[in-house]
């Protein structure tokens, strides 16, 4: 049973840790309350099959929420003042058809 637990908690930090994307955004759209937006470097990891090949390449996010418009902010921030960001994926394309969703975005002060 303990084994069971930390494997499962093992499992949680593999699948919600993974940054996906790193890099200074060099690509903002805003359209009908969705934010798309691309970072300099490549994304790390394979992308969820609904992505499509030509948006492979970028990420959306929300403005209908306060985390959407929270990381707009910091990506108008980021992309102003050239400083890098870490991206991890919600594993899905639930705000734009054909377009990864960030689950998580922040300043990557390793850069």
């Amino acid at each position: 049973m303990i084994v069971t637990k930390w494997f499962g908690m093992l499992v949680v930090i593999f699948v919600c840790g993974v940054t996906q994307a790193a890099g200074t955004v060099d690509y903002l759209e805003v359209n009908n309350g969705v934010v798309v937006f691309a970072t300099t470097e490549a994304k790390t990891v394979a992308s969820p099959v609904c992505v499509l090949t030509e948006q492979a390449t970028k990420w959306s996010i929300s403005l209908d929420t306060q985390s959407g418009r929270a990381s707009y902010s910091m990506l108008v921030t980021a992309m102003s003042m050239g400083i890098p960001i870490k991206v991890e994926s919600a594993n899905d394309c639930a705000v734009l058809t054909g377009v990864e969703q960030a689950q998580r975005i922040w300043f990557d002060s390793q850069a």
